[in-house]
């Protein structure tokens, strides 16, 4: 059986040629805060893209403008589900990272069978998100935060014990939709002139582990990635090193990538 791992992980890069700090710290209420207009525009040129945060658990919540008994019950029979969890930007899959201080939208709290009554806050998540689908979404995102001075955070699925996938002011990508996998009998990195090595797989940013496994085996591949089935590849788990069962013979995920865009 051949192993053989790369990721496709896209993600901008800001650089800036003076020595003070960039700071990047721009808030709502702020003067440096895009204007309606701004946000509209912006919103155009990712096509419809630019999402306004829900809480996962939002709908249970009577105070909420998205309170929905169906959709509540939803959430309370998948609430400690992982896989749940990362299907949308509105949910970490440690709770504390959706939590600030007291200011959150959680049930873990409160009797789960009961619908709430408090308020539902944002907690750590940011109050807009990119559902980046393609890599001009991320280019674009990107300008759109330099040019205001925001600060931007990318999650995919949330699985990061830090936190560093939610944070509140802040423009958030949301790459769980870049999943595209592509099987390469023969492939060339960019800017090579020659052929890099056979039977490569080719992860988008967004590929959670389970279906990456499943979509391999039928080229006869294994990929050095871990066992969690819900956890984003070629994102924070190959980029950080990504340690699993492979890597007493093979070594790390970031060991085996041909190349990273």
């Amino acid at each position: 059986m051949v192993n053989a791992a790369s990721a496709l992980a896209v993600f901008g890069l800001i650089s800036t040629t003076s020595a003070t700090s960039p700071g990047y710290n721009c808030k709502a209420g702020q003067s440096c805060w895009p204007s309606n207009k701004e946000w509209e525009s912006f919103n155009s040129s990712l096509s419809g893209n630019l999402h306004r945060t829900i809480p996962y658990a939002a709908s249970c919540y009577y105070s909420s403008q998205y309170y929905d008994p169906s959709a509540c019950d939803v959430v309370k029979s998948n609430y400690s589900t992982n896989q749940a969890r990362t299907d949308v930007y509105g949910a970490a899959t440690g709770l504390n990272w959706e939590a600030c201080r007291s200011q959150t939208c959680a049930l873990n709290a409160l009797n789960p069978a009961e619908d709430i009554s408090v308020n539902c806050h944002l907690g750590r998540l940011s109050s807009l998100y990119v559902d980046a689908s393609k890599p001009s979404h991320i280019v674009t995102a990107v300008k759109f935060a330099r040019k205001h001075d925001l600060r931007v955070t990318i999650k995919n699925t949330g699985h990061d014990y830090f936190g560093r996938s939610t944070s509140p002011d802040t423009l958030a990508i949301w790459t769980h939709n870049m999943n595209n996998m592509k099987y390469h009998e023969d492939f060339t990195a960019s800017n090579c002139s020659a052929s890099n090595g056979q039977h490569i797989a080719e992860i988008g940013a967004g590929a959670q582990a389970t279906d990456v496994y499943n979509y391999f085996t039928k080229f006869n591949m294994d990929v050095t990635g871990g066992n969690e089935g819900s956890v984003g590849l070629a994102g924070g788990f190959g980029l950080g090193g990504g340690h699993g069962v492979f890597g007493p013979k093979y070594g790390l995920m970031v060991d085996n990538a041909v190349e990273f865009e």
